[in-house]
């Protein structure tokens, strides 16, 4: 994975993959019926391209790239909160080594669902939802190496290289 020139940051989140029409018509939508249609749940990197003051605060984000790992977390309780623990090595030093959670990451398929009936609409199998509760942003650079666990379940790994 590249570190881009616009790149403003990166976060850890998970995702689900859907295995079914969700709701079906007539069907509540509940956190039951919505862990019924996990097909997988997956680690995610999330980097956020956008724009900095010189100063180095962030303008705006104008869009997010999401590498998603290809083997599922083994099956896990998500509606509570998840801890995530992220390291950044730089430089044969630890420059980040920060501890949070995503907050209850299950809730995301309901407010994706609910939305979505709204509009007439409703999830397909094969979707991919993330949970979007991203617990901090943090500053990657060319050459930095990220690791990250999901609650002990799962490892993110990444080295990053200089951007096109």
């Amino acid at each position: 994975m590249s570190v881009h020139e616009n790149t403003v940051g990166y976060q850890i989140d998970i995702a689900f993959e859907i295995a079914r029409e969700y709701p079906f018509v007539g069907e509540d939508i509940t956190a039951e019926s919505v862990s019924r249609v996990i097909a997988g749940v997956y680690p995610v990197l999330v980097a956020f391209n956008g724009y900095r003051h010189r100063s180095g605060r962030l303008t705006r984000i104008d869009h997010a790239e999401i590498t998603m790992e290809s083997t599922p977390i083994p099956c896990m309780d998500l509606s509570g909160d998840v801890d995530v623990r992220a390291v950044v090595h730089r430089d044969g030093r630890t420059a980040w080594d920060v501890t949070s959670m995503l907050v209850r990451p299950l809730r995301a398929l309901l407010w994706t669902a609910e939305r979505l009936r709204e509009e007439g609409s409703r999830l397909k199998k094969g979707d991919i939802v993330t949970s979007g509760t991203y617990p901090f942003l943090l500053d990657i650079r060319p050459g930095d190496r990220l690791i990250a666990d999901v609650v002990d379940k799962a490892e993110i790994s990444h080295r990053f290289e200089n951007g096109v």
